[in-house]
């Protein structure tokens, strides 16, 4: 009877095959890491990779990251009673925080009493009180500048009208609000009655005037003409007195520019007809002063 072979027994630990697996294995690593280290990485994209991997483990629908301390919650629900121990205990250490940064009867651990007065109505008023009286000094201290540029400015007029001789053919007026002073030359040195043409001796008047003008380049100036209440009848050049100030005005504004060589940007001219009259029409001697042409100059001060 033939004996029956006895079944070979598999060697003792793992198979041979194994140890040629791992060596392949570490191998491959080697050489992912020796790739790795001579790679750079691109923040950008690392950021974006590290945010789907994250939004693909979060049971939120934001796709919210990690929590606080770390604690990741993954797709299933076998960690939410981890989630909720975790906020339980982010409640206490919270409380705990609070109670550390004031005393148990509300106040600083370091014994000082919170300063909320920022806040308070009270401080408020006064913030408001403090514009105001700042306001106020602005104000004030623009006025004083404006009053003593204007006043400075009539006596150096004042004095150039002494200088060359104009008292009885120039009055100067300083405006009430110092904004302007004018010089006011009598219409009867410049112009004959329904003209705008410079008569006679005029330009003597006027050269003399622009004199003084020429101590204020600086400033604006502006020149207006007036007339009488007497209407225009003998003419048929000028509609009214309102044109026939306004004409005026100009004839005086060319010759300065012309002439004197004023500058044009510095000027403008107006006329004002009867309509502002600095003396009554019902006598000769208003209407006389009425027929004039005024050079104001204004504040540098001034809006």
């Amino acid at each position: 009877m033939a004996r029956k072979k006895k079944p070979e027994e598999a060697p003792a630990g793992a198979p041979a095959w194994m140890a040629t697996f791992s060596d392949l294995m570490n191998l491959l690593l080697c050489f992912f890491v020796l790739l790795f280290s001579m790679s750079s990485t691109d923040t950008a994209k690392y950021n974006e990779i590290v945010e789907a991997v994250t939004s693909s483990f979060s049971i939120f629908s934001g796709g919210g990251s990690a929590l606080d301390q770390g604690i990741l919650i993954s797709s299933g629900v076998s960690q939410l009673n981890e989630l909720a121990e975790y906020y339980s205990n982010l409640a206490v250490e919270n409380a705990a925080k609070e109670d550390g940064t004031k005393g148990g009867n509300g106040k600083p651990a370091d014994g000082k009493t919170e300063n909320n007065n920022e806040n308070k109505p009270e401080n408020n008023n006064k913030t408001e009180e403090h514009k105001e009286i700042s306001k106020d000094e602005a104000v004030k201290k623009y006025q004083k500048e404006l009053k003593e540029t204007a006043e400075k400015n009539y006596e150096q007029a004042s004095e150039a009208i002494n200088q060359f001789k104009l008292n009885d053919m120039v009055q100067l007026k300083m405006d009430t609000s110092y904004k302007y002073i004018g010089l006011s030359i009598d219409g009867y040195f410049l112009f004959d009655s329904g003209s705008a043409e410079l008569k006679k001796g005029a330009d003597k008047v006027l050269d003399k005037a622009a004199g003084i003008l020429m101590k204020f380049k600086d400033a604006d100036i502006v020149i207006e003409g007036h007339t009488d209440n007497v209407p225009q009848t003998n003419t048929v050049k000028y509609k009214n007195n309102l044109w026939l100030s306004g004409a005026r005005a100009m004839t005086v504004l060319e010759y300065l520019t012309e002439v004197e060589h004023m500058d044009p940007k510095k000027l403008s001219a107006s006329g004002k007809g009867e309509y502002e009259p600095i003396a009554s029409n019902k006598t000769a001697e208003g209407r006389q002063k009425n027929r004039r042409v005024e050079i104001k100059i204004f504040n540098k001060v001034a809006d």
